[in-house]
């Protein structure tokens, strides 16, 4: 199976460890990580994290498996993007009235 390049969202409470458990996750299905993003709001006290990884496509399965009950500890919002998957846009335009 061919590598593959992911996209990992995270919003949660903010607390010591989820970086680390974050990381060791994906480490632990031989997960490359190539850039990382984080950012703690102080007045909210959330935390949010961006990770862009390599991952073996049949790891996928695996790796999402694992992460779930992580993310039901650090009580995450999360979601893990496929990049070659585009959205569907749609552009509306209108014209305006000029009665």
């Amino acid at each position: 199976m061919p590598t593959l390049r992911y996209i990992l969202t995270i919003a949660c409470p903010d607390r010591v460890g989820i970086v680390a458990a974050v990381s060791s996750a994906l480490a632990a299905h031989s997960g490359n990580i190539i850039e990382s993003s984080q950012f703690s709001d102080t007045e909210s006290g959330r935390f949010f994290m961006r990770l862009m990884f390599d991952l073996d496509q049949a790891t996928e399965p695996a790796l999402l498996e694992y992460f779930a009950p992580l993310a039901r500890h650090f009580e995450m919002a999360w979601r893990l993007y496929d990049p070659r998957q585009r959205p569907g846009v749609m552009i509306l335009v209108s014209k305006r009235s000029t009665a």
